[in-house]
């Protein structure tokens, strides 16, 4: 399923409209939600429009602008019924998930260089969907498509009390108790489709997970042998021709 299929089915695309004063000047103005945010300025007469397609998208995030609003009591009003317009359905997250914070851990960090991991107290769970505003962006995260197969992160190996745990599109360091997790790897980098798993077969090693990634690619399917270090976090890739999976 390509990105624009995948935000058509996240976002909604019935209009809808808002009158309210943004400027003070005792005349509404009206906040129109379609594909677009139009916000007509009673006072001026003219029509602000900001487009609510990307800003920047990749694997699992896309960035929409937020539009130029007044400062003044009604301007969190009017975010919020956008966000109730646009996202209808989608949670609207105070901060992000540990998920989302290890792919920008893997993102800020060039390949084979250390990206610490993270423990949480108790057991991993599956990520969702949600939308986080920022001051300059609502930032939507497509969490969903790590539960594409199954509802929960599943066991892909073992070692002890070691335990490797999978989604579709990223793997979790826990142990055999489930008494605490780290997120080691999320999907970071664009592929064709979130509708099929890019995580393959999974092998602990000796201060390392390995897995066999899968690109998605129609024309020239690649696996990439991923490597994330248990020491420093650190991710390193290998390619080559996948002649199946």
């Amino acid at each position: 399923m390509s990105l624009s299929l995948l935000l058509a089915v996240a976002l909604s695309q019935s209009p809808s409209t808002l009158a309210i004063d943004l400027d003070g000047d005792q005349v509404d103005e009206l906040v129109e939600v379609s594909a677009d945010v139009r916000i007509h300025f009673s006072r001026t007469g003219k029509t602000q429009t900001t487009s609510l397609t990307t800003e920047r998208a990749s694997s699992f995030t896309v960035e929409f602008a937020l539009p130029w609003i007044p400062a003044s009591p009604a301007r969190e009003a009017a975010l919020r019924f956008i966000e109730e317009a646009r996202f209808r359905g989608v949670p609207i997250a105070d901060a992000p998930d540990e998920s989302w914070l290890r792919l920008q851990a893997q993102r800020s960090v060039k390949r084979g260089r250390p990206a610490p991991l993270r423990w949480l107290a108790g057991p991993p769970v599956m990520p969702e969907t949600w939308v986080l505003r920022t001051p300059t962006v609502w930032r939507l995260y497509l969490g969903q498509w790590h539960g594409w197969r199954k509802p929960e992160p599943w066991v892909a190996a073992e070692d002890g009390d070691r335990v490797v745990m999978a989604t579709a599109h990223g793997l979790i360091l826990t142990d055999a108790a489930r008494s605490r997790h780290a997120w080691l790897y999320v999907l970071d980098q664009p592929v064709e489709k979130l509708a099929a798993p890019t995580v393959g077969r999974v092998q602990l090693e000796r201060g390392a997970v390995s897995f066999v990634f899968f690109t998605n690619e129609v024309e020239a399917p690649l696996q990439r042998w991923v490597r994330i270090s248990l020491e420093d976090g650190s991710v390193t890739v290998r390619d080559r021709q996948a002649d199946s999976r």
